[in-house]
């Protein structure tokens, strides 16, 4: 398909909305913090400095030659999962969409029938091709967990089985062997529509889970977490990946113990989705990148949690509305040691976000939080 400019329609931080916020708020902001009342409790927090990226990973420029294969009028296919020649993706209205060789339509609809009253909460997010290749698994972020047949199309709830566990704002998973799901639950204090006042308030309010869809059961592996984000089961079978958007690393689970490892640090920009590489290793999109005037006004402003504290305040009591753009955008791959080894680079500024990233074949397909289209770039050079 031809390559074309696209100016966003919606985005994942709206620079000029934030910095137009900031700068004209600032002093005000802080007299507000001091004497409204509310029960926002905003924590200070700093990232680690950016770690180079070694001189041995393949660079390349190519991020930049992207071409969209446009899914409009839907937006924001999140995950997606190629399979037989065609692709899947999750979008924000609610929907599963199938992209083949003569054109594109809705798979599936997760917000029908039982589900509609709580489809204004949340959409779609991560999703995953069951282990026999004959079900889609996807996640959302008010709904649970569902199944997909790619037979018919046919949609079946997993979890929530019961009242015991409600989603708040579940984000991505993956299945080990055994069936379990782990999966990532962004905050249980705001959901996705609150994403902004998630980023404001700085705190730990993450955590990820392992549940049992067969029984119910589940419990918390691992709480204090700070936004987050994609979950990839480690190549050893014995540990799992999360990415913590906010502080721009990705931790390393054990599943036996439950002990907690850094795997990656200072990364470029804020990591989403992490999936497998056929090649090995893990790859990692990263957004908002440090070097952008956005990323370092929330760099700065997280060693000002009364400054935040005061500009939730203002969000909540003044009919404004702030899109989230994350503006900028790289691709990484990891090794299974947490290191860099590629890296693809977008000098021209054409991708404003990416989302999650599927190699397959001799391409690669992106995917993003709020554009309408799936990125499709070759890694095969002409």
């Amino acid at each position: 398909m031809a390559k074309a400019t696209y100016q966003p329609r919606r985005g994942f931080l709206s620079r000029h909305a934030l910095v137009i916020t900031i700068v004209f708020t600032a002093v005000f902001a802080m007299l507000v913090a001091l004497f409204l009342p509310g029960d926002n409790a905003p924590l200070s927090y700093e990232l680690t400095p950016e770690v180079p990226i070694p001189k041995g990973a393949a660079i390349n420029s190519r991020l930049s030659e992207v071409t969209r294969l446009p899914i409009a009028p839907y937006h924001g296919p999140e995950s997606i999962v190629c399979s037989q020649g065609d692709i899947y993706a999750t979008v924000e209205e609610g929907k599963v969409l199938k992209m083949t060789g003569t054109g594109i339509f809705v798979f599936a609809d997760l917000h029908q029938g039982e589900y509609r009253a709580r489809a204004n909460v949340g959409r779609p997010l991560g999703m995953r091709l069951s282990s026999d290749g004959t079900t889609l698994l996807v996640i959302h972020s008010s709904l649970g967990l569902f199944s997909i047949s790619l037979l018919d199309g046919s949609v079946s709830r997993l979890l929530p089985v019961d009242e015991n566990i409600q989603p708040t704002f579940f984000d991505d998973f993956d299945v080990l062997a055994n069936g379990t799901v782990i999966l990532s639950e962004v905050s249980t204090k705001h959901t996705i529509k609150q994403l902004i006042h998630e980023i404001l308030e700085g705190r730990p309010n993450g955590r990820l889970i392992s549940v049992n869809p067969v029984s119910g059961g589940w419990h918390t592996m691992l709480d204090g977490l700070d936004l987050p984000n994609g979950v990839q089961l480690h190549s050893d079978n014995q540990s799992v990946l999360v990415a913590e958007t906010r502080k721009m690393r990705i931790l390393r689970v054990s599943l036996n113990s439950g002990n907690v490892s850094v795997f990656a640090d200072g990364l470029p920009g804020q990591p989403d989705n992490i999936r497998p590489s056929p090649r090995g290793g893990y790859w990692v999109p990263v957004s908002l990148l440090r070097d952008t005037l956005t990323s370092k006004l929330l760099i700065w402003l997280g060693t000002w949690p009364r400054l935040r504290g005061a500009l939730m305040k203002i969000i909540q009591s003044i009919p404004i509305h702030i899109d989230l753009d994350t503006n900028s955008a790289m691709l990484l791959r990891l090794n299974d040691e947490g290191q860099i080894i590629e890296v693809w680079k977008d000098p021209k500024g054409l991708v404003r976000n990416v989302a999650e990233v599927c190699e397959h074949g001799d391409n690669l397909y992106t995917s993003s939080f709020y554009l309408p289209f799936i990125g499709k770039l070759s890694m095969t050079k002409e």
